[in-house]
């Protein structure tokens, strides 16, 4: 246990290329309790576990489990706590009260953009030990449980759990799985949550500072394109919460992100197909009281680019 004790263990006390031969040490393990699975996680959450030293980790234990079928779950257990950046310890301490009459019921918690490379590299390589390990659909009902937990239980979602359930559900998620209609309505308003915070950090050009939330945004809008469902709730949610909005900065959020969605490529096909339910949402926007006599760019550029595709829609 000295040696990957999260608090004091060698393994984060010695520099990268010494952590290899630590990790190596784990081949000729014959079992990993449960303490230590739980311990591995919290050393792969740490910024002193390089990066390079997590992912290959990773693959060790991936092929270890590979021939310890017996720990597959405590396995898969690990690697989804990894993907989602914190422990559920840590989650919960960062919970506010929950969030009424808002676009969306889930709070975006801000994290360093120092996170971000890491964290992108660390998603990829769970998502390749997911792969190696099982056939997507049998993983693809155990992690649809695990983000089903996570978006139940919290609502306030720190930038690497956020990402790890988007970019988990395009990478693992294929259409031909099957997808649970709670677990689709969960994932709509994490999306929405998601794309109205984002917007405008997203398309701020040569900002570094908004690396997470151009990463953030493309993460949804590819899992958006890929599953037309998820367009068709969008709208619908957002045909919902529009009318009790009181708070013209929502309502700004909510139109930039449509006019942007509709500017997206990929977003083309989805746009195509659920033409009626685009033009329920821009009605719904349009009548909105607050907007009757407001004058901006952003209403201006929203009445000009869903105006423009839905007559191109109609011909």
């Amino acid at each position: 246990m000295s040696l990957i004790d999260s608090k004091s263990g060698i393994l984060l006390r010695v520099p990268p290329h010494l952590q290899r031969k630590v990790i190596e040490l784990l081949h000729y393990v014959k079992e990993i309790s449960v303490d230590i699975w739980k311990e591995l996680a919290l050393c792969c959450h740490d910024s002193r576990l390089a990066v390079d030293s997590v992912t290959y980790l990773l693959h060790t234990l991936t092929i270890w489990v590979s021939s310890h079928r017996s720990f597959s779950q405590l396995f898969y257990s690990f690697l989804f706590s990894v993907n989602i950046g914190c422990s559920k310890s840590e989650l919960a301490k960062q919970q506010v009260p929950e969030r009424n009459g808002h676009i969306s019921s889930f709070k975006l918690d801000q994290q360093s953009t120092d996170l971000l490379s890491r964290h992108t590299v660390l998603n990829q390589t769970v998502c390749m030990c997911y792969d190696v390990l099982s056939s997507k659909q049998h993983m693809w009902e155990s992690l649809q449980n695990a983000m089903m937990n996570i978006l139940t239980t919290y609502h306030t979602l720190p930038y690497t759990t956020i990402y790890a359930v988007l970019n988990t559900c395009s990478t693992i998620g294929t259409p031909s799985n099957q997808w649970r209609d709670d677990f689709t309505n969960k994932l709509t308003n994490c999306c929405l949550a998601v794309l109205t915070s984002t917007v405008v950090g997203s398309h701020v050009i040569g900002n570094e500072e908004h690396g997470w939330e151009d990463a953030l945004w493309s993460a949804a809008v590819n899992l958006v394109s890929q599953r037309l469902v998820l367009w068709e709730k969008l709208c619908q949610e957002c045909v919902k919460c529009v009318p009790d909005l009181d708070n013209v900065d929502e309502l700004e959020s909510i139109c930039t992100m449509l006019t942007r969605l509709i500017q997206t490529d990929s977003m083309m096909n989805c746009i195509h197909r659920c033409t009626e339910q685009l033009q329920d949402t821009v009605q719904t926007i349009l009548k909105h009281p607050s907007l009757a006599s407001l004058e901006t760019r952003w209403l201006a550029e929203f009445k000009y680019e869903t105006g423009l595709v839905l007559n191109q829609l109609d011909r």
